[in-house]
């Protein structure tokens, strides 16, 4: 079993080449080693890449640890595709997880799988984006009863038009996917689900958002949270409140006025939604 060492930890060699060896998120304690095609840019250790593997060459993500100018003694197959527009692993990750793997007697692509957290793995490659559409005025058979928060929800999608992903919608909106979802099943949104690339979408950034006016109720707890927010200091505050009655608004106003004073929040969200 390795220790941690200075042998350990030393610099792979980097040097630009034509191959790539390559660890997938299998119980394997082995390196493949990969060719990179001349047309193929973006090769680097820490960036995942889509490569055939197994018998049966099926396309499958693995981490690039090393890139080198060695050629093998057998012929290899050839990387497919770039995953990520720049290295998800750095350099001092990649040896902490070689000696984890190690260590746990684990692969080291299952060790690289473990570190990142789930949202940077999803930023790779491709990802399930969800979508949705107000249904047009006229198309509707029935209008059913929206609460005032869903009916804002709903005439922000109309603005936007078209597609937009649930995510730019929420922001623009200021409301939870909850009240999304809601509004899908009174048949007043469309949903569906599409693969995009990383960072891709079909419909731009969202509109510009605009200040959101309080009612009389959110400003009356508003002016207890942003006195004990200019105040400084611990307090703590429970906002109490029914499911669409604007806590959320009050939230991201407190957190903006947190950011404001180059401070930091943390946003802590036990709801499944």
């Amino acid at each position: 079993m390795s220790e941690p060492g200075p042998a350990l930890f030393a610099d792979p060699p980097t040097e630009p080449g034509q191959f790539a060896e390559i660890v997938f998120d299998r119980p394997l304690d082995q390196v493949y080693t990969y060719s990179i095609p001349a047309s193929l840019a973006g090769v680097v250790p820490g960036v995942r890449v889509n490569v055939p593997f197994g018998k049966g060459d099926k396309l499958t993500a693995g981490y690039v640890v090393n890139v080198h100018g060695v050629p093998p003694s057998r012929a290899v197959k050839a990387v497919v595709q770039v995953l990520d527009a720049a290295p998800l692993v750095t350099s001092p990750l990649l040896k902490l997880t070689r000696w984890l793997a190690d260590y746990y007697l684990c692969g080291w692509g299952q060790a690289l799988q473990a570190v990142l957290p789930a949202g940077v793995r999803e930023k790779a490659g491709t990802r399930n984006v969800a979508f949705v559409r107000a249904v047009p005025r006229e198309e509707l058979e029935d209008v059913p009863i929206l609460t005032p928060r869903q009916s804002v929800v709903l005439e922000h999608a109309r603005r936007i038009g078209g597609w937009v992903e649930v995510a730019h919608l929420t922001r623009a909106a200021k409301c939870t996917p909850a009240i999304v979802t809601a509004l899908v099943g009174k048949k007043v949104l469309l949903r569906e689900q599409r693969r995009v690339e990383s960072g891709g979408s079909s419909d731009g950034p969202p509109e510009e958002q605009t200040p959101v006016e309080l009612n009389s109720a959110q400003r009356e707890a508003w002016a207890q949270i942003d006195s004990a927010i200019t105040g400084g200091g611990f307090h703590p505050i429970l906002l109490h409140g029914v499911t669409g009655s604007g806590k959320t608004e009050l939230y991201l106003k407190a957190i903006e006025s947190v950011l404001a004073q180059g401070r930091q929040a943390i946003v802590l969200v036990p709801e499944i939604s």
